[in-house]
């Protein structure tokens, strides 16, 4: 009787047209963050001339449908990035996922870019406004406290100058990489953002400040929301005491608000 019911059940699916899929057939396997970002790194190397808006960020704990996409990660935190190669399937596939209760929710992968970099006085600080934050009276405060303990900020951008003299012995290597420009074991900044950043933090902390960077936006300063959520993921991993994030992008991310 059960076989039955499964049968017509399957054939009303047929009839009415609707896609029929085997969620049955279990959840994603679990990946770690680091294949992850692996994977992201080589599907943003493979389409990163195309339009972010072909793309869209799935979360579900079941194997989803894929529909007509040209490639998708999965399998971290029960979140999809399905790849599609034009706006009329990403349309489709969002009102698909949207309407479908095994999906948690389904949105566009944002177009992420970093904050202008400002011109900086040459005062005391490399910093615009230090002087006026009393910086220097707190670095002579913590100055006269022995073995501070370390504290480690994350900073998520465009990379960092691996190099630098400025942030000679402040700096912790994660070799993480998950934007379409320079090496994929390497967060060598190819557009500058990310060091200016970290000297801003190096500029107004003690020694005991380290930096991690991210590398997950290019040589043009962009990138997207899952590369940015993939990165925050990272960097809660790698046991960072603080994020900073000097970013930003127009639309509302619920993986966005979820990763912080």
């Amino acid at each position: 009787m059960k076989r039955f019911i499964t049968l017509i059940l399957a054939m009303c699916l047929v009839v009415t047209g609707l896609p029929y899929v085997a969620y049955a057939a279990g959840n994603t396997p679990e990946i770690s963050i680091e294949e992850f970002t692996e994977e992201l790194f080589e599907l943003n190397e493979e389409y990163g001339d195309e339009p972010v808006s072909n793309r869209l960020i799935v979360k579900s704990n079941y194997n989803i449908n894929k529909l007509d996409s040209v490639d998708i990660v999965e399998g971290y935190n029960d979140l999809h990035i399905v790849q599609f190669d034009n706006s009329e399937s990403v349309g489709k596939a969002l009102d698909y996922y949207e309407n479908n209760r095994l999906v948690e929710y389904a949105e566009p992968d944002f177009l992420i870019t970093t904050f202008s970099t400002y011109e900086f006085s040459n005062g005391q600080h490399l910093s615009w406004g230090s002087e006026n934050i009393g910086i220097d009276d707190y670095l002579d405060y913590l100055d006269d406290i022995p073995e501070l303990p370390e504290v480690v900020v994350g900073i998520i951008d465009t990379g960092i100058d691996l190099d630098h003299e400025f942030l000679k012995d402040r700096i912790l290597e994660t070799h993480f990489n998950v934007s379409d420009s320079g090496d994929k074991d390497s967060e060598e900044d190819d557009q500058g953002h990310g060091t200016h950043v970290a000297g801003i933090v190096a500029d107004n902390t003690t020694d005991n400040v380290k930096i991690k960077s991210f590398k997950c936006m290019d040589k043009n300063g962009t990138g997207n929301t899952s590369d940015i959520i993939t990165s925050i993921y990272a960097a809660i991993d790698s046991n960072v005491n603080v994020i900073n994030m000097s970013l930003g992008g127009l639309g509302e991310s619920i993986a966005m608000e979820e990763a912080v």
